[in-house]
């Protein structure tokens, strides 16, 4: 019986020579986190279903580009659904947030922390979309697609280091962001809210 590392290479070098239903086994294996990748940057159902299938065939149409194995194989399929979530987060500004309540499909995304009149989910998205390529796809690998950081900088031909530091600033935007938010609409003692300028 073949473990499954060994099944996944053999899957690989199928869809490799072109069966379909190879490379589906292969995507059905990551369709979970691929949703939960697009689904934190674009926090719609639809959107994020929409994702997965252009996820699917930009994978399908350039495997031949892929020169990787099984093992760097999840990394490459994640790049490219997070690469598809911005673009069509870019493209369809503004958003119509997801619907907390359908119990269906519910968003895998950080839920409020505190108080107040500013969405959370729209910081969080908004500060995410706003990163650099390099930075949002890092902090999206680890944190949502739970690969290591080793993985990461493999796949993005940097050293283990520059990945941190990636992972670091993208978590402090996001953090400074979410506070930025936050104080924006901060009640001042004559019940108004706080309107700070850059």
């Amino acid at each position: 019986m073949m473990d499954n590392a060994h099944s996944d290479e053999v899957l690989l070098m199928r869809a490799r020579g072109g069966d379909s239903d190879a490379f589906e086994a292969l995507a059905m294996q990551l369709r979970h986190k691929v949703y939960g990748v697009c689904m934190a940057i674009l926090y719609k159902h639809q959107d994020a279903e929409d994702a997965c299938q252009e996820t699917d065939l930009a994978a399908w149409q350039h495997l031949h580009s892929f020169r990787g194995n099984s093992r760097s194989f999840p990394t490459w399929f994640f790049t490219i659904a997070a690469n598809k979530a911005r673009e069509m987060h870019r493209q369809r500004r503004p958003v119509t947030l997801v619907d907390w309540t359908d119990t269906d499909h519910p968003p895998i995304a950080p839920t409020p922390d505190f108080s107040g009149q500013v969405d959370i989910r729209q910081a969080v998205q908004s500060a995410i979309a706003d990163l650099p390529e390099d930075f949002s796809v890092a902090f999206i690998l680890f944190q949502l697609a739970d690969l290591p950081v080793k993985d990461i900088a493999e796949w993005q031909k940097v050293s283990e280091a520059t990945v941190k530091t990636r992972l670091f600033r993208a978590r402090t935007h996001i953090r400074d962001r979410l506070r930025e938010a936050h104080d924006a609409t901060e009640p001042h003692n004559d019940g108004s809210a706080s309107t700070r300028s850059a």
